[in-house]
């Protein structure tokens, strides 16, 4: 599914997209907020400027995906495999980290 394929099933009220395939999702200046991206592959995606909020990316592949400028809140990231993704600017709240890769937590702590 592309960017634009996601945003307007998005807008439309989906929320799951469990076990999607979403490589190179590019995503800007949004709020997503009680999205089921569990099991996705988010390989090359691109987020910045997002408040993401009760938002699940447990079990998802994150590889070398890029986080700038996002908010985590209260969202699930737990088991996730984020080897060579990028965080910066990046503030997390409330959000699971448990078995996530070590990439990911420990980019989260700076």
């Amino acid at each position: 599914m592309n960017t634009e394929e996601f945003l307007a099933r998005y807008d439309a009220g989906q929320r799951d997209f469990l076990k999607s395939s979403l490589r190179n999702l590019s995503i800007r200046d949004r709020i997503l907020e009680d999205v089921f991206l569990n099991q996705s592959d988010l390989v090359f995606s691109n987020f910045s400027k997002l408040t993401i909020e009760s938002t699940d990316f447990s079990k998802s592949n994150l590889q070398s995906a890029n986080f700038l400028l996002v908010n985590f809140l209260n969202s699930d990231l737990s088991d996730a495999n984020c080897s060579n993704a990028s965080f910066r600017g990046v503030s997390i709240k409330n959000t699971n980290l448990r078995g996530a890769s070590q990439s990911c937590k420990t980019q989260s702590e700076n």
